[in-house]
């Protein structure tokens, strides 16, 4: 059991990377509407249409618009998982004090107030019906990512002890 918890801890290393440039959701203010026009022999880009939206797209375009709420995004969404995932394998392989394993948990927690935050701007977007939004693989994967790391830290507190 020890084994497959450190394999899929180790596995999150890869996972988390690979989920913050999937897309979580496409948004956008109206549906698509495709022209089959053509102006000097070029056709015209369809209107309107969805922007695909993934962390590291989140955090580029708050990073333009506001610094201080882009440093929050990228602490809880990217900083946080990794460095509990790390702290977690140090543990794991005797590197690290099991000591740290409440902050460890800790930082998984605070992983947790990502998914949130897409989940209320999923809610808001459908709820006020202010455009149209798809959620898409991206949000599945990236939410598993984080559960999983919450789980393989519990069992592998439970274990330890």
């Amino acid at each position: 059991m020890r084994n497959a918890l450190f394999l899929v801890n180790a596995a999150l290393l890869v996972a988390y990377p690979i989920s913050w440039f999937t897309p979580l959701f496409a948004i956008g203010l109206m549906e698509e509407i495709k022209l089959d026009w053509r102006i000097f022999g070029q056709e015209i880009p369809p209107l309107f249409g969805l922007d695909q939206v993934s962390v590291i797209t989140t955090v580029q375009t708050v990073w333009a618009d506001d610094i201080y709420l882009a440093i929050l995004i990228t602490f809880f969404a990217l900083v946080a998982p990794m460095i509990k995932v790390v702290g977690l394998l140090l543990m794991q392989l005797n590197l690290l004090s099991w000591r740290l394993k409440d902050f460890t948990y800790f930082l998984g927690k605070l992983a947790m107030a990502d998914v949130f935050l897409v989940a209320l701007g999923c809610v808001l977007v459908k709820g006020i019906d202010l455009g149209q939004l798809k959620i898409l693989w991206g949000t599945y994967f990236f939410s598993t990512c984080i559960i999983i790391s919450i789980f393989v830290s519990l069992l592998s507190t439970i274990q330890r002890s």
